[in-house]
């Protein structure tokens, strides 16, 4: 007898799981740049009929990547929101976190994938503030506010991570999905360093105003 319409089978998370750690790292994948459906479907080796049951179409598709995404960066965001002993090396701690991430393939795909498919789609824009930057912004603010001599409160601590996070994006966005490592290269440790000391000078300073108010 034929399942009701509507009914999920008992393995179906266990299905979809799989099919999401594959569609995963097709997407993370050298090369992949806006696959189809029927692409997506392929590398995941089923059908597309299969791959609609479990994600519907393919903003589901991308949409429970980046969540998945979410959940296995858990760790990352854990290291990066401890807090330093001061400020400038809070800062100097998540710069140095950056410089290594920007080292790890899947880091740097990942939010290739969210630039390529957000300025394709409404829900993968949604997708990508929601479940990778937003709690990147969010990690960096938390070690910030809980470092001594840091931001009194949480929304200058989450400026200050959105301008913390910008140059690694720009890094990303320039030498990646623009080419520029091979056109227009950049000593990437060179400007990490740099970075470090005016964002150093400058969330300070700022800080140091903002308590003179």
């Amino acid at each position: 007898m034929s399942r009701p319409v509507g009914v999920r089978n008992k393995d179906f998370e266990e299905k979809k799981q799989a099919l999401l750690e594959a569609l995963t790292d097709f997407l993370l994948s050298e090369g992949v740049e806006l696959p189809s459906f029927r692409q997506m479907a392929i590398a995941a080796g089923t059908s597309e009929p299969t791959l609609r049951h479990y994600f519907s179409n393919r903003s589901g598709v991308i949409v429970a990547v980046f969540e998945y995404m979410h959940k296995l960066s858990v760790p990352l965001r854990q290291n990066s929101a401890q807090p330093g002993r001061n400020l400038a090396e809070s800062i100097d701690e998540y710069i140095d976190l950056v410089a290594n991430s920007r080292k790890v393939t899947r880091y740097i795909r990942a939010h290739g994938l969210g630039i390529r498919e957000g300025m394709n789609s409404e829900q993968a824009r949604e997708a990508y503030l929601r479940y990778l930057l937003l709690p990147a912004i969010d990690s960096i603010a938390e070690k910030l506010v809980r470092t001594p001599n840091g931001p009194k409160n949480y929304e200058t601590a989450r400026l200050a991570g959105v301008m913390l996070l910008a140059p690694s994006i720009f890094i990303i966005l320039h030498q990646e999905l623009m080419n520029g490592k091979t056109h227009s290269p950049i000593d990437v440790d060179l400007y990490l360093e740099q970075v470090k000391k005016w964002m150093k000078d400058g969330i300070g300073s700022s800080l140091d105003a903002l308590s003179d108010d």
